[in-house]
């Protein structure tokens, strides 16, 4: 168990404290969101070294910092599986939860493009992901499950889906919507399941 200070190569560094526990072996490493304040201790190389010691307020931020360490220690022991959360989702970005079907318009609109999508464009996946969303809360909750996330589809959901709008929408408007799905299942779900929307066939 350790606090740690990233440092950058031009002598700046991340302004808050971080920590370090092994767990089987395996390092994992979480911001602590405790701010480093005052002046942190340098070594010969002018590099931050934590074997000495900052100024007061520095000093001060560090004790607060392996308070939280120790408490995360502490979660993590009556919880593992908070370990493995916290790594994926610093290298990903994405809770292992999966990104709640409310939130997928927000990560499309994020998505780096050559071209910006237009209004247009915009009010129809807010609506495609909207609908698709009622219809599996609904269609979980028929069967005594529930479906919040995009790691919560599965293929005869995705199914049933095609089949309802099919029956609704023109045949373009029904490959837009199932590519839109399956680009957002592809692209955000990290369940380990295959794309619950590629075994269907749109010819």
């Amino acid at each position: 168990m350790a606090l740690i200070i990233f440092q950058n190569a031009n002598g700046s560094y991340r302004p808050t404290w971080y920590g370090r526990l092994t767990y089987k072996g395996k390092s994992h490493e979480k911001n602590l969101g405790i701010p480093i304040a005052g002046t942190p201790p340098t070594g010969a190389d002018g590099k931050i070294t934590l074997k000495a010691s900052g100024d007061v307020a520095f000093e001060k931020s560090r004790k607060a910092a392996g308070k939280a360490l120790a408490a995360w220690r502490k979660e993590t022991r009556s919880n593992p599986a908070d370990l493995q959360e916290a790594a994926y989702k610093a290298h990903t970005g994405v809770s292992l939860a999966g990104v709640p079907l409310a939130k997928l318009i927000d990560k499309w609109i994020g998505l780096k493009r050559q071209r910006k999508p237009t209004a247009e464009r915009i009010r129809i996946a807010r609506l495609t992901f909207q609908r698709f969303a009622a219809f599996a809360r609904d269609f979980a909750e028929t069967r005594g499950k529930r479906c919040d996330t995009i790691n919560d589809i599965t293929s005869d959901m995705a199914a049933a889906w095609f089949d309802r709008i099919k029956s609704i929408y023109a045949w373009g408007t029904v490959k837009d919507m199932m590519h839109l799905m399956s680009g957002a299942f592809k692209r955000w779900a990290n369940n380990g399941q295959p794309n619950p929307f590629s075994d269907i066939v749109l010819r």
